[in-house]
C-alpha cells in the first residue's frame, strides 16, 4: 500500500512496517521518537524541542541521566536512562582494548546517524587529561553512545532509547548549544557504593577524588562545572 509519500507492507491485513520514501535512518528514527521526546519535555516543565541538554553517565548504575534546560536557567533532569549494555570495570580507560567506559568529562563530539549500531552520539575520547594519562601510543578511541546493546568500552542502549537521546542531542545542536557535555562517574559520590569502590579499587581513588567536583557542583548548582587540565592531566575545577 502506497500513500501520501509511505510504503506500507502488510500481511494478512496486519501493517509490517512503514516508512517514506526516501527518508534517511536518521529522519525516520527522529520522526518516530517525536511523540515521547515531547513528552519528556513536557513532563520536565521544558519547551519542546529543549535547546540545552547534559548528559551524565552512573557506571554502576547503568544509568545515564539526560538534563535539560532552557538557555541561561539551571538543568532539571528529564530522563533517567537504563544503559542495556556497558563493559569493562570501575576505572577510566587507559589503553586501548582494555575495554573500559571512560570516565570523566567530556563532550559529544560526533553525531553518526548512519552507525553500525543504528544511531551514535561519538565522545571526544582521548580528551587532554587522557592524552597525558593513558597510553600514549594506543589510548583507544571510538567511545560512543550507541544503539544496538552492545559494548567494547561505549555505553550501549536499545535502539528506541538512543533515537530519543540523538533526537534531543539534535535538537539542542540546531537550537545553537555548541557543546554537550557529558560526565561520566564510576558512581555517585557519598553513596554507600562510592565508599564501596574506594576500598575495593584504591588505585583509583585519587583519581575519582579529582573528578568528584563535577558531580557534588553539578548537584548544588544545576550547571555543568567549569574546569581546565593541567599538563599533568589532572581536571582543575572552578570553586
Amino acid at each position: 500500500m502506497r500513500g501520501a509519500g509511505l510504503w506500507m507492507f502488510a500481511l494478512g491485513g496486519v501493517v509490517l512496517c512503514a516508512c517514506r520514501t526516501g527518508e534517511s535512518r536518521v529522519s525516520k528514527a527522529l520522526r518516530i521518537s517525536e511523540p515521547e521526546v515531547e513528552k519528556l519535555a513536557t513532563s520536565a516543565g521544558l519547551p519542546h524541542p529543549i535547546s540545552r541538554i547534559y548528559l551524565r553517565a552512573i557506571k554502576s548504575e547503568d544509568v545515564l541521566e539526560l538534563w535539560g534546560a532552557k538557555p541561561d536557567e539551571p538543568y532539571q533532569l528529564v530522563k533517567a536512562f537504563t544503559i542495556a549494555r556497558q563493559s569493562g570495570k570501575p576505572g577510566p580507560k587507559r589503553k586501548e582494548g582494555d575495554r573500559q567506559v571512560p570516565e570523566g568529562c567530556y563532550r559529544i563530539a560526533v553525531f553518526n546517524p548512519e552507525s553500525q549500531f543504528h544511531l551514535s552520539l561519538g565522545l571526544n575520547y582521548p580528551n587532554e587529561s587522557d592524552l597525558v594519562r593513558s597510553d600514549r601510543a594506543e589510548p583507544g578511541s571510538d567511545i560512543y553512545i550507541h544503539g544496538s546493546n552492545v559494548s567494547i568500552g561505549c555505553l550501549a542502549m536499545t535502539d528506541p532509547i538512543i533515537e530519543q537521546i540523538y533526537s534531543m542531542a539534535e535538537n539542542a545542536k540546531k537550537s545553537g548549544q555548541d557543546e554537550i557535555r557529558v560526565d561520566i562517574f564510576p558512581a555517585r559520590p557519598g553513596t554507600p557504593e562510592w565508599n564501596r569502590l574506594f576500598e575495593e579499587y584504591p588505585e583509583h581513588t585519587s583519581f575519582w577524588r579529582e573528578i568528584e567536583p563535577a558531580y557534588r557542583q553539578f548537584e548544588i548548582s544545576r550547571f555543568p562545572a567549569k574546569f581546565t587540565i593541567g599538563i599533568d592531566g589532572a581536571y582543575h575545577f572552578a570553586k
